[in-house]
C-alpha cells in the first residue's frame, strides 16, 4: 500500500486506533497521523493517545486538529462549519497524496459528515468484537465505499500498562519488595495454604488463626501467642520453620519455642513480612497462576498499579470542597488516585483483578469500593475479585452469595481461587488455552 496520511477521530476509547497506528507504522505506511479532537477530547483522552503515539520509534509525525469552538456534536452550528473551514483546506493542500480516514471513534454526525465531505483514498473501521481485533478497509467503487479487505491486528500487542495509560493521566507499576519472602522451594507451601487454611485442624488453619486473631492485626493484644494447653504444636512449628527459612534467625520477625509464638515488630524485616503473610502472598500466587494458565507472554501482566485520572481527581476535588463547606475533614487522603493489584492482557481483552486473601483485610463494602474505583474509568476493561476459600468461609454462604450477585450486577466476576478456577476465568475471558 502506498504511504498515506492517517486521519483519526479521537474518542473516549482509543485502543483500536492505537493498535491500527502501530500496525501501519510497522508497514512504513504512515506519512503522518492527524488527530481530530473535539474540545472535550483535547482536554481528556486526546493527550493520552498522543503520548502513546509519541513513544513509537521511529518518530511519527503528529498533527492535532482541534479548537475551542469545535464540540463535534451539532451538524449545522458546529461540525460542518469546522470541517469546511479547518479540515478541508488542510487536506486539499496535500494535493494527490493518499489520505485515509479511520472513523472507529467519534459521534455519528461527525463521522458521516467527514466521510461525505472528502474523497478519501480509503476508510478504516475497527468493530468491537470481544477477543478479536480486526480492521476493515473500505474503498470507493462506483461512487460508494465497499469493504475490500479485513485485516487481523491481533499481532499488535498492547500491554496492560499501555492500555491503562489510555484511560489514566498517570500510571505506575510500584515495586514489590515483599516477594523476598518467597523462595523457589516455598511455592508449594502457598499451594497448600489455599486448600488447607479453610479446613479446621490443619497446620495452616491454626497458624493463620494465631497470626490474624492473636498477633498481627490486634494492637490491643501482646505480641505473643501461647500454645493451647501449654503444648507446642509440632506441625505449626515445622511450617513456621519453612516460612522463615529465607532469613537468618536474628532477623526473623516471627520466632517460636516450646512456650509459644512471638512477633518482633522492631526488627527491620517485620514491616515487609506482615503485608506479605496477610495478603501479598495471595496476589503473587494469583499472578503466577495466571501467567502459566493463560500462557501469557512477557509484559502482558502488570502488578501493583497506581493511577490517577481526571474523573477521579475531579470527584475528589468535589468531595473535598463539600467536606470543607460542612466544616468536616476527610478521614483519608482524597487524591483521585486508584490502585489495582493485577492488570493483564489476554486475547485482546484486559482484566483488572483485585485480590482479597481474607475478610480480615476489610469489610465487604471495601471490596466493592476498590473494584468500583477501577470501573469508573475502565473503558473496555473487565473486572474481577479473586479471593480464597477461607474468605468465603469466614463471610458465610449467605453473605458471600449476596456479594457475588451484587458484583455480577455491575459486571464484576468473583473468583474463588482453587475452587472455580477455569469456570471463573473463562466467564471473564472466553476460551482458555488447553491444559
Amino acid at each position: 500500500m502506498m504511504p498515506f496520511h492517517y486521519v483519526i477521530v479521537v474518542s473516549d476509547h482509543n485502543l483500536a486506533e492505537l493498535r491500527a497506528c502501530r500496525y501501519w507504522h510497522k508497514q512504513r505506511a504512515l506519512l503522518s497521523v492527524w488527530l481530530v479532537m473535539s474540545k472535550r477530547m483535547r482536554d481528556h483522552a486526546g493527550p493520552r493517545l498522543r503520548s502513546q503515539l509519541e513513544n513509537m520509534t521511529p518518530k511519527l509525525t503528529l498533527m492535532e486538529l482541534s479548537d475551542d469552538s469545535f464540540k463535534g456534536e451539532t451538524l449545522s452550528t458546529d461540525i460542518t462549519p469546522w470541517i469546511q473551514s479547518k479540515l478541508l483546506p488542510q487536506l486539499r493542500a496535500l494535493g494527490d497524496v493518499p489520505c485515509v480516514l479511520n472513523f472507529t471513534g467519534g459521534t455519528k454526525n461527525l463521522v458521516e459528515d467527514m466521510i461525505s465531505s472528502y474523497a478519501w483514498t480509503s476508510l478504516h473501521y475497527q468493530p468491537y468484537v470481544d477477543g478479536q481485533s480486526t480492521l476493515e478497509v473500505l474503498e470507493s467503487k462506483a461512487g460508494h465505499y465497499q469493504l475490500t479487505t479485513t485485516l487481523d491486528l491481533s499481532g499488535e500487542k498492547i500491554s496492560p500498562l499501555e492500555f491503562a495509560r489510555l484511560y489514566f493521566s498517570h500510571v505506575e507499576e510500584a515495586s514489590l519488595s515483599e516477594t523476598m519472602w518467597l523462595q523457589l522451594n516455598q511455592h508449594h507451601l502457598y499451594d497448600q495454604r489455599l486448600v488447607q487454611e479453610a479446613e479446621d485442624g490443619t497446620a495452616w488453619y491454626r497458624l493463620v488463626k494465631c497470626l490474624v486473631q492473636e498477633i498481627l492485626f490486634d494492637s490491643t493484644k501482646p505480641n505473643s501467642w501461647n500454645w493451647p494447653q501449654g503444648i507446642a504444636d509440632p506441625d505449626v512449628m515445622t511450617l513456621l520453620s519453612k516460612l522463615m527459612s529465607c532469613v537468618s534467625e536474628s532477623d526473623r520477625p516471627l520466632t517460636w519455642d516450646s512456650q509459644g509464638v512471638y512477633w518482633h515488630a522492631e526488627r527491620s524485616l517485620a514491616k515487609s513480612w506482615q503485608p506479605w503473610i496477610s495478603s501479598r502472598w495471595f496476589e503473587h500466587w494469583v499472578a503466577e497462576y495466571l501467567q502459566q494458565r493463560l500462557q501469557l507472554s512477557e509484559g502482558m501482566l502488570s502488578r501493583n498499579l497506581k493511577s490517577t485520572s481526571e474523573a477521579a481527581r475531579s470527584a475528589a476535588n468535589r468531595e473535598e470542597a463539600y467536606l470543607e463547606k460542612l466544616q468536616l475533614q476527610s478521614k483519608g487522603s482524597i487524591s483521585g488516585r486508584r490502585e489495582g493489584d493485577i492488570l493483564l492482557a489476554y486475547r485482546q481483552s484486559f482484566l483488572a483483578i483485585e485480590c482479597k486473601a481474607d475478610v480480615y483485610q476489610g469489610k465487604v463494602a471495601q471490596w466493592e469500593e476498590q473494584i468500583s474505583s477501577w470501573a469508573k474509568d475502565r473503558g473496555k476493561m473487565k473486572l474481577m475479585i479473586a479471593t480464597t476459600p477461607l474468605a468465603r468461609k469466614n463471610m458465610g454462604e449467605d453473605s458471600f452469595r449476596s456479594l457475588v450477585y451484587r458484583c455480577l450486577s455491575v459486571g464484576v466476576v468473583v473468583w474463588v481461587v482453587g475452587v472455580n478456577n477455569d469456570s471463573a476465568l473463562s466467564y471473564a475471558l472466553g476460551t482458555l488455552p488447553a491444559i
